[in-house]
């Protein structure tokens, strides 16, 4: 996923005119002050736990029909040769861009796509996934993101294991990147924000334990250099703190990161700031260690929608390493929720300052028959809400690089 020159500014237009047919769950408030800790001084990763599983209930689905488908060490930035197998092209961290390719032929490739939810999921509900050649053909999308909900992997491993690798097959034979997602929200071995869901049961887990046993797994079996790692969906200490502690998360992510690599893999794997993804400030000048690592950055309407404020939390992350925003969304139908706000004051500020103009990856939330705010109507992956058109009409307008099936 690339803006090649030729197209360079054909999103900027796209967006221009998206906003004459428009009229977008997080209130992020003021970001605090970043807490002080010194740049020599590293937290130690507190005590771990076993992990145990935490019972998901099974939840009879409300309708048994299948959707239709529709057809720190900071280094210089330099390059990061990673392909496992020779001659097979892979992704690859270089400097704050992504690129795709092998041996000495590398072009730069920029993610844009979709989140498509937990797919697993959706089998609980006798839903079908939906139809990756329709993502990346009609659509135009060039990654999926897979979300992994930690307690229905714990509960179910087996079944959910062989049903991910199912599904990453089919989005890498539709010509689209991968990115496999481990949806919790919570910090390791802390806080864990209580969702509860008849069919996921109590869905996320912060146990460290848990992650790492996730990660060592995952590492074993999806060597492909297509997929990328995201690490640990939304970090947050505490609901009501709205600071920054990545100084004490970076220790958690650095011994993920090892177990990936010492399993041989070297995937692009992506980590988090604080506060529901949000606040990457301190980041910058205190880098992961693992040269091919990126970062993401969650974005949804608050009360001011001001791009100084987005600036504030970025904190100029994307001109060092690549910034994946891996989820990002609004809607319009209903004024009154939080998450709602007006195409020209949300998305056609963020797509064109921030998605075109900065060049960064991002993934619509949520392509999926549950989670909000959803781009679909009609429980249709082809029937499409006014936030899901102007994701689709997006796209439609962008040239991407695809990797080879």
């Amino acid at each position: 996923m690339i803006f090649l020159s030729v197209k360079k500014n054909i999103c900027f237009a796209v967006i221009l005119i998206l906003v004459s047919f428009f009229a977008c769950s997080l209130q992020l408030g003021f970001l605090m002050p970043l807490e002080e800790t010194p740049e020599d001084t590293e937290a130690s990763i507190p005590g771990q736990d076993s992990g145990g599983d935490i019972a998901a209930g099974e939840g009879e689905p409300d309708n048994g029909g299948d959707i239709d488908t529709g057809g720190g060490g900071q280094d210089s930035g330099g390059d990061t040769d990673t392909g496992e197998t020779k001659g097979a092209k892979y992704v690859r961290v270089n400097g704050n861009r992504l690129e795709y390719g092998s041996g000495n032929q590398f072009t730069d490739v920029v993610l844009r796509g979709v989140c498509v939810g937990d797919l697993y999921h959706y089998k609980k509900f006798r839903i079908n996934p939906p139809d990756f050649s329709y993502i990346s053909g009609n659509m135009n999308a060039n990654a999926v993101r897979i979300a992994i909900h930690p307690n229905l992997w714990l509960n179910e491993k087996n079944a959910n294991f062989a049903f991910l690798k199912e599904n990453v097959a089919k989005a890498l034979a539709a010509n689209l990147f991968v990115m496999i997602d481990y949806h919790t929200i919570g910090f390791p071995d802390g806080y864990v924000e209580p969702l509860n869901d008849k069919a996921l049961g109590f869905a996320y887990n912060s146990s460290f334990e848990a992650a790492k046993q996730f990660w060592d797994l995952i590492s074993k079996e999806f060597t492909d250099g297509r997929i990328l790692f995201e690490l640990w969906n939304e970090p947050i200490s505490r609901p009501d703190y709205r600071g920054s502690r990545y100084f004490q998360m970076r220790p958690y992510w650095e011994e993920l990161i090892k177990i990936i690599r010492n399993n041989g893999n070297n995937n692009v794997c992506v980590a988090a700031g604080d506060y529901w993804t949000h606040d990457l400030r301190g980041i910058k000048n205190n880098l992961i260690s693992d040269a091919n690592t990126a970062y993401a950055w969650h974005i949804y309407p608050d009360k001011e929608n001001n791009t100084a404020r987005w600036e504030e939390a970025l904190d100029g992350l994307y001109t060092v390493r690549p910034v994946l925003v891996t989820e990002w969304g609004f809607q319009l139908e209903n004024p009154g929720e939080v998450d709602y706000a007006p195409v020209d004051q949300f998305a056609a500020k963020l797509a064109a300052e921030f998605f075109t103009k900065k060049k960064l990856h991002h993934f619509a939330w949520g392509y999926d028959p549950f989670y909000t705010p959803n781009m679909l109507i009609k429980s249709s992956y082809t029937s499409f809400s006014g936030y899901g058109q102007f994701v689709v009409n997006y796209l439609r307008a962008c040239e991407q690089v695809r990797p080879e099936s």
